[in-house]
């Protein structure tokens, strides 16, 4: 299964690495730790993501 990495997860979503670090800091967004105590994100992940970027562009 792929996972992605904060840095990952920014690029594919277009946003600074920082802005995932401050959603996370929020809890805004969740990620999962792997076995290196790293923070990862699934697929699944990324779509709730992107649906939640997108419910707060329409507001």
């Amino acid at each position: 299964m792929k996972v992605y990495g904060v840095s990952e997860l920014a690029k594919v979503l277009g946003v600074h690495r920082q802005s995932v670090n401050y959603w996370l800091k929020k809890g805004w967004v969740k990620a999962k730790l792997d076995y290196r105590n790293r923070r990862v994100f699934t697929p699944e992940d990324l779509k709730k993501i992107r649906k939640w970027r997108n419910t707060l562009r329409e507001a």
